[in-house]
């Protein structure tokens, strides 16, 4: 699985990121994607994770958590200009991590 470490960030996360009010999915999804794994050209996408919506109270919105398995033609891929470190790592080392982010990760892997 590819995950991605943030900008000052020290625990890995799935790459992603927030959708702009003019785009549709797929504009998002090539946007974030540039932004954090350097991914350029055609991908396919599913659904595989819709979690229940929370409102921000003091960003004053709505966060409605979609987990999608991405299929890029293109499998090159390298630090984006929101990123520190790419890799590929296997699901089962978050198991058991400190970080609440990547057990979830784990989590949504086993709930597949």
């Amino acid at each position: 699985m590819l995950v991605v470490k943030e900008a000052g960030r020290a625990y890995w996360d799935l790459p992603g990121g927030g959708m702009d009010h003019d785009e549709d999915i797929v504009s998002s999804l090539a946007r974030e994607l540039k932004e954090e794994i350097n991914l350029e050209g055609h991908f396919t996408y599913r659904v595989v994770n819709v979690e229940e919506p929370v409102f921000l109270e003091r960003h004053g919105f709505w966060l409605l958590r979609l987990i999608l398995i991405v299929e890029p033609e293109n499998l090159t891929f390298s630090t984006g200009i929101d990123s520190d470190e790419v890799a590929f790592i296997h699901p089962g080392t978050l198991k058991e991590s400190e970080s609440e982010v990547e057990r979830r990760i784990y989590e949504y892997i086993e709930n597949l």
